[in-house]
């Protein structure tokens, strides 16, 4: 069970939310998530069938301005993340 990310659990990875949890914790600030798991059929999906979103190992979250982005990127490099883009 996810700590912050009941809105998103179904279809994603539960290793994956665990992770998350601990960088939304390191943060000290919500993360607003834009997009989680999308399903084969999902446009952006069929565009790009290896997406790691259909694995339920990726998600998009919003930033509105640099403070936000710079926080929520340093949490998710404090934590293990690799593939942020």
């Amino acid at each position: 069970m996810s700590k912050y990310f009941n809105e998103i659990k179904n279809n994603m990875n539960k290793d994956f939310l665990f992770v998350l949890d601990e960088a939304r914790e390191f943060a000290g600030i919500p993360f607003v998530i834009n997009s989680a798991y999308r399903s084969p059929e999902h446009p952006l999906s069929i565009k790009n069938p290896s997406s790691s979103h259909i694995k339920g190992l990726a998600v998009d979250i919003k930033a509105t301005d640099s403070i936000t982005r710079f926080k929520i990127v340093k949490a998710l490099i404090e934590v293990g993340f690799t593939r942020i883009g």
